[in-house]
């Protein structure tokens, strides 16, 4: 049985696991053992806000609708290496569906700029 599509909301809290590194950059190190973190969902308007104010992207970046955002929290992110690892939102207590897969961002775990997820819910 496959799960309806569920488009998730601004602020539903995720789980995106990964084995990246634990900081951007050269300093970064590789995990040796699987890492989560839990990341809340940005809206596409204001992930979109976000990455053009808050980043070198500018302010004519447009965010193609086929990707969607979480995190912005400082110190909390997926990072180099987490490329395709899954992002899993809650549909009701006790299950998760995968909303998406990690794709990029600018730098890691900078506050106010969320990662970017390929949403493959849409």
């Amino acid at each position: 049985m496959f799960a309806s599509t569920v488009q998730q909301e601004d602020g539903t809290r995720c789980l995106a696991t990964g084995w990246g590194k634990d900081k951007f950059g050269k300093e970064g190190r590789y995990s040796t053992v699987l890492k989560k973190v839990v990341l809340p969902v940005v809206s596409h308007d204001r992930c979109e806000h976000l990455l053009r104010s808050n980043t070198s992207l500018g302010k004519l970046f447009n965010l193609h609708s086929t990707f969607m955002c979480a995190g912005g929290e400082k110190d909390k992110d997926t990072c180099t290496g987490d490329g395709g690892s899954p992002l899993a939102c809650p549909m009701d207590t006790d299950r998760f569906v995968q909303s998406a897969m990690v794709a990029w961002g600018v730098g890691c775990g900078k506050d106010g700029v969320p990662g970017v997820y390929v949403d493959v819910q849409t």
